[in-house]
């Protein structure tokens, strides 16, 4: 499985990202756009199934340009980094409904270990799993 990143630069915060995420997948795994009319077109493309998107948004334009593609997001994985924890920002980021919110001016390790979850896929509970969170009630 691919991750796209879409960020408008590569370096700061973005680089930033990289360094943050790059233990997890090799550098050719990772899609990199820089457009917000290449982000709408992704998820449209051929082989697209299991979608993967990390946004970086780093201005507040940026991330009302990409908060009007909400309508083509909806079916993506999407880990989402605000420009600033302002709360009217927060809520529109929200409305995109990521699977994680974290914050441009964060060091990513949050995000590192998000990818890392959402690329291991879904987890089933064995009874071992089950045992250590406690006793199963007897019948199970």
């Amino acid at each position: 499985m691919n991750v796209l990143l879409y960020t408008s630069r590569m370096d700061g915060p973005a680089g930033h990202l990289l360094e943050a995420v790059s233990n997890l997948l090799p550098l050719n795994r990772f899609d990199f756009l820089n457009t917000v009319d290449g982000l709408y077109d992704y998820p449209r493309r051929p082989g697209n199934d299991e979608r993967l998107v990390i946004i970086l948004a780093l201005t507040q334009e940026e991330f009302h340009e990409v908060h009007t593609l909400r309508p083509w997001l909806s079916d993506v994985r999407l880990i989402l980094v605000l420009p600033d924890s302002d709360r009217e920002t927060i809520r529109a980021g929200h409305m995109l409904r990521p699977r994680f919110l974290s914050y441009a001016q964060s060091d990513f390790q949050d995000v590192a270990a998000v990818l890392a979850e959402m690329l291991a896929g879904p987890r089933t509970a064995t009874i071992e799993t089950r045992r250590s969170w406690g006793e199963l009630p007897s019948g199970s």
